[in-house]
Formats: C-alpha cells, sequence, structure tokens
C-alpha cells in the first residue's frame, strides 16, 4: 500500500514513507485476493472500505502479528 502511503501533503507522505522504509512488501496473492472478497461478501468489513479488507487479508495470509494503520 506504498501508493496510499503518498498520498495526502508532502511532508506527511514523506513522514509515512520513511516510517515504512525497511519493512516488507507483502505480496498480493490470490489467497490475499479471495480473503478479502469473503470479507466484504460476509459484511465483516463495509463494502466501501475494500482497502481494509485487503490489509486484513494480507495480514493473515502472510501470518503478520500486527496491523498498524
Amino acid at each position: 500500500m506504498v501508493e496510499e502511503a503518498k498520498s495526502g501533503g508532502a511532508e506527511a507522505a514523506q513522514r509515512r514513507l520513511a516510517a515504512k522504509s525497511g519493512l516488507p512488501i507483502l505480496e498480493i496473492n490470490d489467497a490475499a485476493e479471495q480473503l478479502g472478497k469473503r470479507l466484504l461478501e460476509e459484511k465483516a468489513i463495509p463494502l466501501s472500505s475494500p482497502e481494509d479488507a485487503l490489509h486484513i487479508s494480507l495480514a493473515t495470509v502472510h501470518g503478520i502479528d500486527f496491523l498498524l494503520t
């Protein structure tokens, strides 16, 4: 979600990008996409928040212990 970190004011975006430097970028794979869709279909995540569903599914599929937003 590098694009999301780049959005907004330039100074804030720069701080977000610096804070996440050195962190791995998780692969968006079929399992993550399917779980994200399921979270939306089952209304665990509002349909208006597909990015959140993807963030949660990526963390789950890749076994990430913490999800910060």
